[in-house]
Protein backbone atom coordinates (compact mmCIF):
# COMPACT_ATOMS: atom_id res chain seq x y z
CA UNK A 1 0.00 0.00 0.00
CA UNK A 2 2.91 2.65 0.37
CA UNK A 3 3.59 2.10 -3.37
CA UNK A 4 0.13 3.40 -4.32
CA UNK A 5 1.24 7.31 -4.42
CA UNK A 6 4.33 6.35 -6.14
CA UNK A 7 2.66 4.35 -8.56
CA UNK A 8 -0.06 7.83 -9.26
CA UNK A 9 2.37 10.15 -9.25
CA UNK A 10 4.38 8.23 -12.10
CA UNK A 11 1.54 7.66 -13.69
CA UNK A 12 0.75 11.24 -13.74
CA UNK A 13 4.08 12.28 -15.13
CA UNK A 14 4.30 10.37 -17.24
CA UNK A 15 0.92 11.58 -18.34
CA UNK A 16 1.74 15.00 -18.77
CA UNK A 17 4.67 14.57 -20.47
CA UNK A 18 3.24 12.27 -22.97
CA UNK A 19 0.35 15.05 -23.18
CA UNK A 20 2.71 17.79 -23.14
CA UNK A 21 4.74 16.97 -26.10
CA UNK A 22 1.82 16.63 -28.27
CA UNK A 23 2.03 16.65 -32.63
CA UNK A 24 1.62 20.52 -32.51
CA UNK A 25 2.10 21.41 -36.15
CA UNK A 26 0.85 25.34 -35.55
CA UNK A 27 3.20 27.32 -37.27
CA UNK A 28 6.33 28.12 -39.51
CA UNK A 29 7.83 25.44 -41.95
CA UNK A 30 10.79 26.62 -44.15
CA UNK A 31 13.08 25.05 -47.11
CA UNK A 32 16.26 26.28 -48.65
CA UNK A 33 17.54 25.03 -51.44
CA UNK A 34 20.72 26.22 -53.68
CA UNK A 35 21.09 24.10 -57.11
CA UNK A 36 24.41 23.44 -59.08
CA UNK A 37 23.62 27.02 -60.86
CA UNK A 38 23.67 28.88 -58.05
CA UNK A 39 20.03 29.66 -57.74
CA UNK A 40 18.39 29.94 -54.57
CA UNK A 41 14.99 29.05 -53.64
CA UNK A 42 13.25 29.63 -50.27
CA UNK A 43 9.99 28.59 -49.38
CA UNK A 44 7.92 29.42 -46.27
CA UNK A 45 4.56 27.61 -45.34
CA UNK A 46 2.63 28.88 -42.23
CA UNK A 47 -0.03 26.84 -41.01
CA UNK A 48 -2.70 28.50 -38.95
CA UNK A 49 -5.23 27.19 -36.05
CA UNK A 50 -8.31 27.23 -38.40
CA UNK A 51 -6.10 24.20 -40.77
CA UNK A 52 -5.47 26.42 -43.59
CA UNK A 53 -1.98 27.80 -45.08
CA UNK A 54 -0.16 30.23 -47.04
CA UNK A 55 2.70 29.44 -48.89
CA UNK A 56 5.50 32.16 -50.01
CA UNK A 57 7.95 31.50 -52.49
CA UNK A 58 11.65 33.34 -53.44
CA UNK A 59 13.54 32.21 -56.05
CA UNK A 60 16.96 34.14 -57.10
CA UNK A 61 18.95 34.27 -60.06
CA UNK A 62 22.20 33.48 -59.80
CA UNK A 63 24.56 36.23 -59.72
CA UNK A 64 26.61 34.51 -62.48
CA UNK A 65 24.57 34.46 -65.21
CA UNK A 66 23.87 38.35 -65.22
CA UNK A 67 21.66 40.15 -63.14
CA UNK A 68 20.19 39.06 -60.08
CA UNK A 69 16.49 38.03 -60.75
CA UNK A 70 13.86 38.05 -58.40
CA UNK A 71 10.59 36.02 -58.27
CA UNK A 72 7.95 36.01 -55.64
CA UNK A 73 5.11 33.84 -55.06
CA UNK A 74 2.45 33.49 -52.41
CA UNK A 75 -0.17 30.54 -52.74
CA UNK A 76 -3.59 30.13 -50.10
CA UNK A 77 -4.85 26.96 -48.94
CA UNK A 78 -6.71 24.36 -46.62
CA UNK A 79 -5.77 21.28 -44.87
CA UNK A 80 -7.50 18.73 -45.46
CA UNK A 81 -7.69 15.32 -43.43
CA UNK A 82 -9.00 12.22 -45.27
CA UNK A 83 -8.73 8.49 -43.95
CA UNK A 84 -6.05 9.33 -41.54
CA UNK A 85 -3.87 11.25 -44.10
CA UNK A 86 -3.61 14.83 -44.44
CA UNK A 87 -3.46 16.76 -48.02
CA UNK A 88 -2.35 20.71 -49.07
CA UNK A 89 -5.41 21.62 -51.16
CA UNK A 90 -4.90 24.71 -52.96
CA UNK A 91 -7.93 27.55 -53.32
CA UNK A 92 -5.86 29.28 -56.64
CA UNK A 93 -6.06 25.94 -58.03
CA UNK A 94 -8.78 24.95 -60.82
CA UNK A 95 -7.45 21.16 -60.25
CA UNK A 96 -8.93 18.90 -57.63
CA UNK A 97 -5.66 17.69 -56.45
CA UNK A 98 -4.44 17.50 -53.32
CA UNK A 99 -0.63 16.70 -52.35
CA UNK A 100 -0.33 14.38 -49.65
CA UNK A 101 1.98 15.22 -47.01
CA UNK A 102 3.01 13.85 -43.44
CA UNK A 103 3.62 16.68 -40.56
CA UNK A 104 5.25 16.44 -36.95
CA UNK A 105 6.21 19.15 -34.78
CA UNK A 106 9.76 19.27 -36.23
CA UNK A 107 9.07 18.86 -39.58
CA UNK A 108 6.37 19.19 -42.51
CA UNK A 109 6.72 16.67 -45.95
CA UNK A 110 5.43 17.44 -49.49
CA UNK A 111 4.58 14.69 -51.72
CA UNK A 112 5.06 14.54 -55.33
CA UNK A 113 2.33 12.93 -57.66
CA UNK A 114 3.88 11.09 -60.07
CA UNK A 115 1.09 10.83 -62.91
CA UNK A 116 1.10 7.17 -64.97
CA UNK A 117 -1.49 5.49 -67.67
CA UNK A 118 -3.19 2.73 -66.50
CA UNK A 119 -2.75 -0.52 -68.12
CA UNK A 120 -5.47 -0.34 -71.53
CA UNK A 121 -7.18 2.48 -70.27
CA UNK A 122 -6.74 6.27 -71.07
CA UNK A 123 -6.75 7.21 -67.46
CA UNK A 124 -4.48 8.55 -65.50
CA UNK A 125 -3.09 6.78 -62.41
CA UNK A 126 -1.03 8.97 -59.64
CA UNK A 127 1.62 7.51 -56.85
CA UNK A 128 3.48 9.27 -54.53
CA UNK A 129 7.01 10.05 -54.93
CA UNK A 130 9.86 11.87 -53.07
CA UNK A 131 9.16 14.65 -51.19
CA UNK A 132 10.89 18.37 -49.96
CA UNK A 133 11.13 18.44 -46.55
CA UNK A 134 10.06 21.83 -44.66
CA UNK A 135 12.03 22.45 -41.23
CA UNK A 136 9.76 24.14 -38.54
CA UNK A 137 11.26 27.93 -37.11
CA UNK A 138 14.16 27.47 -39.69
CA UNK A 139 12.94 30.59 -41.68
CA UNK A 140 15.65 33.60 -42.70
CA UNK A 141 14.52 36.09 -45.39
CA UNK A 142 10.89 35.61 -45.45
CA UNK A 143 9.08 38.09 -43.48
CA UNK A 144 5.54 39.88 -43.78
Amino acid sequence: MKKFPKYIFTFFIFFCCFFGHSQNFIGRYCYHYTDKYEVKTEIEIEVKADSTYIMKSIVNSSPKYGEIKKIESEENGQLIFENKKIYLKSNNSNVKSAYPIKVNNRKLIIFALKKKKKLFSSENKYTVSKGIVFRKNKCITISE
